[in-house]
């Protein structure tokens, strides 16, 4: 419909402007929150919760006198700890077997169970089932841990009346600590029974073991097998040095071996890059010898030519030197060869005689194992027998001497104070809750509030000039003696008088350049105050010594006489149209000196033709020259046609729009519709806006 809309920034401001605007409904739905919700908390009946402590499975002194957990006494409690047997325990607590009990001591089963009637009947039918009277008891019963590290825990139970409150923990208390004692003695007596065929079976495993083990000590002659170990031991390491030292001289000659055999591939032509193996007194020697006649050679090659006699002679003695030098290499190889097969015939004789004394010490291992083994069964058999020979007896004491492993701390009072409701609490929800669905519910209006509100809606959305504003003030709205039409006649001296003159401004400011004479104002639906913006802005215009005209151009809903008290004649624009009267017989002055008034007439059966017809624009044509200003004050730009067929035949448009009220889309669809006919419009008056801090108005509705 526009142009790409800009964003524009949000700013603090705006957010205290909405929470302005709406605070009334934000405080009345905070009320209503408030009140609600506190009505709720006095209405709740007062609940009372007793409360008791147990420390549960304290340390107690077995039989053997060390300190051993209770806990730990019984076969099956003897894999748990301290936080299993505690939560297990309270599992117990809160069984439905225990909440029957409690139920039958105190003969509560009337209170819980529920009463009959056509609910009860209807779940029972398409159900099956209905409520359990000792579920509903357990939901009012809550075990907590107080504290870990020593085990204690708090058993509540919350009930109308604070000593029965009281009584069901204490009877709990009672149930509890009896079926623990009850239970553990069994136990412990069944533990100590069960004992027996186990010691029974134990001991002939036992003895048949220790048989076992004499039988295999007789037939190996176990008694010298640790002896004979340790000699073949002794030999076993005698043996491994000799591999080690073999293998490392083997290392060494297969790395001087393998050195030669590089060497005699590649002989190198510098003596200096011989390794250190090869040099031997012999090709010492002939190195020393050979330096010599090279360093001659280099003597006598400064005095003569290369193919001197003496220089012949000289390279000869070389070369022949050379080869001497080539046959001792070929001599010290061969020898570094021989010694690598010398040193791995005997690794390999070591590892052998190494791998048959390892035999040897496998052999005599195997049957010492063997021994090792039966003796370490026997010995474990033994221990355990003494154990459950230790553990049988433990019972057998301790289900005659068993103390109480859990321990109350504290019984339970009748409570003076009742837990629920926490009226403070629900106070605190309440202000929370109302605060912030009011705020949210204050943000919702406004985001879904799709009214021109502000100046600058008008300037982003309609793309449009404001002429200016109309303020609204709520305290006079009651003031029945000011009439909203001609306040600016009745009261000039009110600040809001100075609205109407800045909107006077600001037309002659936009038409500098091109002046009008006459000027529509109209609306984009009814009760926007056009009216009341036409009039007054004739009014302020009079005062400044002006010659208006204002013609009721709203011919179905006129309001110009009205305003000024004016009986609506028989004749006016309707009949000066048709001919039937002059302008000059129907034109009205009011009691604001330079004001005239064109009425309306009688009501044609079609305004619009009124409107399109030439003579209404000679009309308008001719009351130009007559008057400094013709003010049209027509019907709204979406009711009917009238005013875009007026904006044709007028220098100008004045658009009103209410703040609050006028919707933007309806908005976007009369500038749609006076852009279309190529309307040229001034600009729009904001009325009805809430008034800057420090201004007052006139009117709260036009």
């Amino acid at each position: 419909m526009f142009e790409e809309e800009d964003v524009q920034p949000i700013h603090l401001g705006d957010y205290f402007k909405v929470l302005k605007k709406r605070k009334w409904t934000s405080i009345i739905l905070f009320v209503i929150i408030v009140v609600a919700v506190e009505g709720y908390a006095f209405y709740l009946t007062p609940q009372y919760t007793a409360t008791a402590s147990v420390l549960m499975g304290r340390s107690m002194p077995s039989a053997a006198g060390f300190q051993q957990e209770m806990l730990m006494t019984t076969a099956s409690q003897g894999l748990l700890d301290r936080k299993e047997y505690q939560a297990n325990q309270m599992e117990i607590i809160q069984s439905h077997q225990y909440g029957k009990m409690i139920m039958d001591r105190l003969n509560l089963w009337d209170e819980y169970t529920p009463e009959e009637t056509w609910f009860t009947d209807l779940k029972r039918t398409w159900f099956g089932s209905t409520e359990d009277p000792v579920e509903n008891f357990l939901e009012n019963l809550e075990i907590d841990r107080a504290n870990t590290l020593v085990s204690l825990i708090e058993i509540s139970f919350t009930h109308t009346d604070p000593q029965m409150a009281a009584d069901v923990v204490n009877t709990l208390l009672e149930i509890y600590i009896d079926q623990t004692q009850q239970s553990r003695i069994a136990e412990l007596t069944n533990s100590a029974e069960a004992l027996a065929p186990e010691i029974e079976s134990l001991r002939r495993e036992l003895r048949a073991k220790q048989l076992e083990m004499e039988t295999y000590r007789r037939e190996n002659n176990a008694f010298s097998l640790k002896e004979t170990n340790n000699i073949a031991a002794q030999r076993l390491l005698e043996l491994n040095a000799a591999t080690t030292s073999a293998k490392v001289e083997r290392l060494v000659a297969e790395a001087n071996y393998k050195k030669a055999i590089e060497l005699q591939q590649s002989m190198p032509e510098s003596l200096d890059t011989l390794p250190q193996i090869l040099v031997t007194p012999t090709l010492q020697a002939l190195k020393t010898q050979l330096l010599a006649l090279e360093s001659q050679a280099s003597v006598l090659a400064e005095r003569y030519k290369p193919d001197h006699p003496k220089m012949l002679q000289a390279r000869a003695q070389i070369a022949e030197m050379r080869g001497k030098v080539r046959a001792e290499l070929d001599h010290a190889i061969d020898g570094l060869i021989h010694t690598y097969d010398v040193a791995l015939a005997k690794e390999r004789a070591m590892l052998d005689e190494l791998r048959g004394q390892q035999n040897v010490i496998g052999d005599l291992n195997q049957k010492q194992a063997m021994y090792n083994i039966l003796q370490q069964e026997v010995q474990t058999q033994q221990i355990v027998y003494q154990q459950l020979i230790s553990r049988q007896h433990e019972a057998n004491i301790a289900a005659r001497l068993i103390p109480v492993a859990d321990q109350i701390i504290d019984y339970a009072h009748p409570p003076e104070q009742p837990s629920k409701p926490r009226k403070w609490l629900y106070l605190c929800i309440a202000l929370g809750a109302g605060l912030v669905l009011s705020l949210a519910f204050a943000f919702l209006f406004e985001y879904f509030d799709r009214t021109v509100k502000s100046m600058k809606d008008i300037e982003h959305d309609l793309r449009t000039h404001v002429l200016g504003i109309v303020p609204k003030v709520k305290w006079l709205a009651g003031l029945r003696r000011i009439r909203p039409y001609t306040v600016a006649k009745d009261f000039p001296y009110l600040p809001v008088v100075e609205y109407f003159r800045h909107i006077n401004g600001s037309i002659e400011g936009v038409t500098a350049d091109h002046p009008v004479r006459s000027i529509l104002v109209t609306s984009t639906s009814p009760r926007e105050g056009k009216s009341v913006v036409a009039t007054n802005l004739g009014i302020t215009l009079a005062q400044d010594g002006k010659r208006v005209l204002m013609i009721e151009a709203d011919l179905r809903k006129p309001m110009t006489c009205r305003a000024f008290g004016i009986p609506e004649p028989a004749e006016g624009l309707t009949t000066v149209v048709r001919g039937e009267n002059t302008v000059d017989e129907v034109i009205q002055a009011t009691d604001q000196a330079n004001l005239f008034v064109l009425p309306a007439g009688p009501e044609p059966p079609s305004p619009a033709e009124i409107f399109k017809s030439p003579e209404m624009a000679a009309l308008l044509k001719k009351l130009e020259q007559s008057y400094d200003l013709v003010i049209l004050d027509s019907p709204p730009i979406l009711e009917v046609s009238d005013s875009v067929t007026l904006s044709k035949i007028v220098d100008g448009v004045v658009w009103v729009l209410s703040s609050g009220q006028t919707e933007k889309e309806r908005a976007a669809w009369a500038k749609r519709a006076l852009d279309t006919i190529g309307a040229r419009i001034l600009g729009i008056v904001l009325n009805n806006v809430r008034h800057p801090r420090g201004t007052t108005g006139y009117y709260s509705r036009s």
